[in-house]
């Protein structure tokens, strides 16, 4: 019985980790990026009419610069995943000059409206969220972005120490974003622990396929000749049948047997038989169409299924068969030369598999008769 081999213990490279996990935070990063300008209208919208116009296209302005920058560096890094340790660094540096951009908002539009102060904030906190769950596989990166949006808060409350709304609103944000990247990263562990075990089954899933693959191969083929064998040869007739029963497509059979095979096992010993059968088998492939099917019955004895051809049509491919079995030695050490006698039978109306193999059997026992190293076919009735 043929059993499937899969390895027990599966090692992933950590390479291939650090590279999926970059391959899927990148794709994320930069579909988040594309959104970016819904976010500077919303803040624009606020600040419309209670911040100078100076400094909201101050902040626009350097807002475009940076999301520029951070997607064509993004797509960039995105093309050179497999030197994950170089992309890694300059992922963060990206990811902080994005923080940095939302950051601004800080240093060029809070200090003007006393209500509108606390909604900026806000903004800032939900961008910090909503990146989170982008940037959670590379929490050192993530770490980055909230430097890069909690540094101009703190530089602006420095400049306004006196003015308590500001200091709270610093207070509050560094416990946000405090709590929050220690939250993620609690979560960012479980996630890569996620993407390892991913690719590791994966790899489990390929490694089944080809095993898969492999024993479905070994069930349908002959081990000696490599050709295919019973249950395929079984499985192939039963498809052509039901096709010629639906859509009236014809085929046959060849039935050949190598004529007078004990004397070579007797004369030369089996190893050399088995040589001569491996021989024969790719003989008569090469003489064969690319649609046909090459099977061993067991000993001596093969099928050829001659798929979308007639009776006559599947006798010619007969005869081409045994000139190339008889025209040259099989084999060279040592010499051996053999004929073949084949038996042509067309599949025929409300025939069974076991009566279209029968048919093709009773013709190959005329070939027989008549001296061997010939074709016959079901109109030859006479000798049957």
């Amino acid at each position: 019985m043929t059993k499937l081999r899969l390895s027990e213990n599966i090692d992933i490279d950590e390479d291939a980790v650090l590279e999926e996990r970059l391959r899927q935070t990148l794709s994320q990063a930069i579909t988040t990026q594309r959104t970016a300008p819904l976010g500077l209208a919303l803040v624009t919208l606020f600040c419309w009419g209670r911040v100078p116009f100076f400094a909201i296209s101050l902040w626009v302005t350097c807002f475009a610069l940076a999301l520029v920058i951070t997607l064509v560096g993004l797509n960039a890094l995105k093309k050179r995943l497999k030197e994950a340790v170089w992309v890694v660094p300059r992922y963060a540096l990206i990811v902080g000059l994005d923080g940095l951009a939302w950051g601004l908002v800080s240093v060029t539009l809070m200090g003007y409206d006393a209500m509108l102060d606390p909604w900026l904030a806000t903004i800032l906190c939900g961008v910090a969220a909503v990146n989170a769950p982008v940037h959670i596989k590379f929490m050192r990166a993530y770490g980055m972005q909230l430097l890069g949006i909690w540094i101009p808060t703190a530089i602006h409350t420095l400049q306004h120490f006196r003015e308590p709304e500001m200091l709270n609103l610093l207070v509050g944000m560094t416990l946000f974003l405090t709590l929050i990247f220690f939250y993620m990263r609690g979560l960012g562990v479980a996630v890569n622990s996620q993407v390892a075990l991913m690719l590791k089954n994966e790899t489990l899933t390929e490694q089944l396929k080809a095993a898969l693959t492999s024993v479905t191969h070994d069930a349908e083929t002959d081990a000696l000749t490599g050709v295919s064998n019973r249950r395929s040869l079984v499985s192939t007739i039963q498809q052509l049948i039901q096709r010629a029963q639906t859509h009236g497509e014809p085929f046959a059979l060849l039935m050949l047997d190598i004529d007078h095979f004990k004397m070579v096992n007797d004369r030369y010993g089996h190893n050399v038989g088995d040589e001569a059968l491996k021989a024969f088998a790719q003989r008569v492939a090469l003489a064969l169409r690319p649609t046909d099917m090459l099977t061993r019955l067991g000993g001596e004895e093969f099928v050829v299924v001659v798929p979308s051809a007639s009776l006559e049509a599947a006798r010619v491919v007969a005869q081409r068969v045994c000139a190339a079995v008889s025209a040259t030695p099989l084999l060279t050490e040592p010499i051996l030369s053999i004929t073949v006698s084949i038996g042509v039978a067309a599949w025929e109306k409300a025939m069974t598999l076991e009566a279209l193999l029968e048919s093709a059997d009773r013709v190959l026992y005329c070939a027989k008769k008549q001296g061997r190293n010939r074709v016959c076919d079901t109109l030859e009735l006479d000798c049957i």
